[in-house]
């Protein structure tokens, strides 16, 4: 994304101007901009096993291991929500600097960061369910 280059060129004067009203920043005009894309994740199978006791079979660290898992996808898809919600919450008092500082969290800090974290998470969950697998010590 060019986002760090389109705003280099934004004068002090332009960041505070009306975001709709702006000719110097447009969100659609950012090379390689393809919308929002927040992935969805889906706790389907996590609460259906909750639900019919599929757990109840588990060893405690097995069960902790998944919840959180769980917990991570749960607490990125929320920032995610937060950070479209302002975007949709955009009205003619949104200054171009508000719509920069979403956007910044959401491709440089925040979001990237989790979606850093979550992935690493994912991994690390993943091997360590291979070996408790493997191992067969995931029953009680």
């Amino acid at each position: 994304m060019e986002l760090d280059s389109m705003i280099g060129f934004i004068s002090e004067n332009e960041y505070q101007q009306l975001y709709f009203q702006s000719k110097a920043f447009n969100i659609n005009k950012i090379q390689g901009w393809k919308g929002f894309q927040i992935a969805q994740i889906n706790t389907t199978i996590f609460e259906s096993a909750k639900m019919s006791g599929v757990f109840n079979e588990l060893n405690i660290s097995t069960i902790r291991l998944i919840a959180g898992t769980y917990e991570a996808q749960k607490i990125y898809s929320e920032l995610g929500r937060q950070s479209l919600n302002r975007l949709l919450e955009m009205d003619s008092n949104t200054k171009v600097i508000d719509v920069i500082g979403i956007l910044q969290r959401l491709v440089k800090y925040d979001i990237f960061n989790m979606e850093q974290e979550l992935l690493k998470k994912l991994e690390n969950s993943k091997l360590e369910l291979n070996k408790i697998l493997n191992n067969k010590t995931f029953k009680k």
